[in-house]
């Protein structure tokens, strides 16, 4: 885990500067989404600040890799291989994503975020790479199916790590704030019922994908996933949760007994209908 300072300083100036890397690389796309998201300027102010949280997070490494492993098997089934990976500290990306065996971490991100933070971020990116292992990557599905999917696998990561839930370490980056001060929680049976109208208006076909999409704008994937989950496990038990992992369909069911009991937002039976029809395919 790491980054050179001569590396960090290079995209940190590109990041700035607004002139791109040669040749056109992940580099150059990461630099782009650091400019675009205000972590270029923040990182450029902050840098000898920045370096010492990589490096604490570099001697803490035994710990933080330990507790992953801990928090990560609450919430994968016992079939499953907590996946070996190398992970690295990036400029620019704005968040944890994951790269086949690799993941990266917005060091800007993971300074504001601080150590406690950063380790649940990196549990949640790491359960996305067990989850995609053994069951597929749901990102390469599109339409309904790719809805669904998503809230299924973004709503469990959250129940390991959540940064809408966390508390920031330092509260000097507007841009960080803004993303955890979602308002889709206080919309979720809102978003809910209206996919569960485009859903069942389509029935038995499927719905507009475009429509679908417009929903969920503004990154409500993870608020509205993470609710479904929480709904899950406090009415079901989190074994229930757990048993869910890569499978949509069983997620959306289970949110539907869930919400029996926990007075959330039910779907019609022309959805449920729908939802096996869509995976079916």
């Amino acid at each position: 885990m790491g980054i050179s300072r001569k590396n960090y300083i290079k995209w940190v100036t590109q990041g700035v500067t607004g002139k791109p890397p040669k040749p056109v690389s992940m580099i150059q796309w990461l630099t782009n989404m650091g400019r675009t998201k205000g972590f270029a300027h923040y990182a450029a102010d902050h840098i000898d600040e920045i370096e010492l949280s990589v490096t604490e997070f570099k001697n803490s490494e035994f710990e933080v890799l330990q507790w992953v492993e801990k928090r990560l098997r609450d919430y994968l089934p016992s079939n499953i291989q907590i996946p070996s990976t190398k992970l690295y500290f990036v400029f620019g990306s704005g968040d944890g994503r994951i790269f086949y065996d690799e993941a990266t971490f917005d060091v800007t991100l993971a300074y504001v975020l601080g150590l406690e933070n950063t380790k649940g971020m990196i549990a949640h990116e790491l359960h996305h790479m067990a989850r995609n292992k053994e069951y597929g990557d749901w990102t390469e599905s599109t339409g309904a199916k790719f809805i669904l999917s998503t809230l299924e696998a973004e709503g469990v990561a959250d129940m390991v790590f959540s940064i809408h839930s966390s508390t920031l370490a330092r509260q000097d980056l507007p841009i960080v704030t803004m993303m955890m001060q979602s308002q889709a929680y206080n919309r979720v049976d809102e978003i809910l019922k209206e996919m569960d109208e485009l859903v069942s208006k389509a029935y038995p076909r499927e719905p507009n994908k475009n429509k679908l999409y417009r929903l969920f704008t503004k990154n409500a994937f993870h608020p509205v996933g993470h609710v479904m989950a929480q709904r899950i496990e406090n009415c079901l038990g989190r074994a229930s949760l757990v048993d869910c992992v890569g499978n949509p369909v069983k997620f959306m069911k289970a949110y539907q007994l869930s919400a029996e009991s926990s007075n959330g937002y039910k779907f019609s039976s022309k959805t449920i209908g729908m939802i096996d029809n869509i995976f079916a395919k």
